[in-house]
């Protein structure tokens, strides 16, 4: 029973920490060069991970902005205003 119950508190840490681990990243630009692949066009600064949740804003006309493969928990787009 002991061992039952210390597998379960240790799922249920490891389970709280991998759904926590994602962040929201918001397109920013600041990189001057509109890469998706440029840290410095993401706040915070740092490449999107697979898990965290990417807002783009109306701000992005460039054509080249994916030049990889890349994958997300999600891609929001806020409506025009």
């Amino acid at each position: 029973m002991k061992n039952l119950f210390q597998f379960l508190l240790l799922m249920f840490l490891f389970t709280g920490f991998f759904l926590n681990a994602a962040a929201q990243k918001k397109w920013d630009g600041q990189g001057n060069d509109s890469l998706w692949t440029n840290p410095k066009n993401w706040f915070p600064d740092g490449l999107p991970g697979i898990a965290d949740n990417v807002l783009l804003d109306n701000s992005i006309v460039n054509t080249n902005l994916f030049q990889r493969r890349a994958t997300v928990g999600s891609l929001g787009f806020p409506p025009l205003q």
